[in-house]
């Protein structure tokens, strides 16, 4: 019954996000009856957190290790990269639910949301360790912290794709979305980080 509620939570929120999810069409969609939904999750923020992590280990199966991948290290790169663009710009209730909390902003910030951008930084953070082996098998080094700011180019290339895709339903160009972080991870140089003017509102 557990798994019941959190699918049937996921399929409403990913629709109607945060504040459009009750514990009444949660109860109607699952089939049991609410006592059963508060007593397994306490209340609504704690049922849409469960939702966040339950999604998240969904979603995270359907990820290709670096090591698992069939083919030879110098060959693998462009192959893994198309895999995590699909699973990140796929049919994901949660992606899609986390994407809307995300851009929620409440003076009290729900625990489903808090507990989304935690899984988003843990999962930026697993996949700036795989561009530093991404970028080895290129023969090119590459440091944590240039990974970091590679895995979120891609991450920022791939939401907007995703965005794309319900604003324009003939857009299919995930691959050469791709292609284009391919160029970039497989040229850009580490270089210092450039000092910017600053500009105070008198000068603006």
């Amino acid at each position: 019954s557990r798994k019941r509620i959190l699918e049937s939570a996921a399929a409403i929120a990913a629709r109607r996000g945060y504040e459009g999810t009750t514990m009444s069409l949660v109860s109607q969609h699952s089939g049991l009856p609410p006592s059963s939904i508060y007593w397994h999750f306490g209340s609504k923020d704690g049922l849409l957190a469960a939702v966040m992590e339950y999604g998240w280990k969904l979603w995270y199966e359907t990820i290709p290790s670096w090591d698992d991948m069939p083919q030879p290290v110098e060959d693998r790169v462009l192959p893994w990269l198309t895999e995590v663009a699909n699973a990140l710009s796929g049919e994901s209730e949660f992606l899609r639910f986390g994407l809307l909390l995300t851009l929620e902003k409440r003076e009290h910030e729900p625990q489903a949301r808090s507990t989304f951008i935690r899984i988003h930084q843990d999962a930026l953070g697993g996949f700036a360790d795989t561009l530093v082996k991404a970028r080895q098998a290129l023969d090119l080094p590459c440091s944590e912290a240039f990974a970091r700011e590679l895995a979120i180019t891609f991450i920022a290339l791939v939401n907007g794709a995703f965005v794309e895709r319900y604003a324009n339903p003939g857009f299919q160009d995930l691959i050469s979305t791709i292609r284009w972080f391919y160029l970039i991870l497989a040229s850009a140089t580490e270089v210092p980080e450039p000092t910017l003017p600053s500009y105070s509102k008198q000068q603006r």
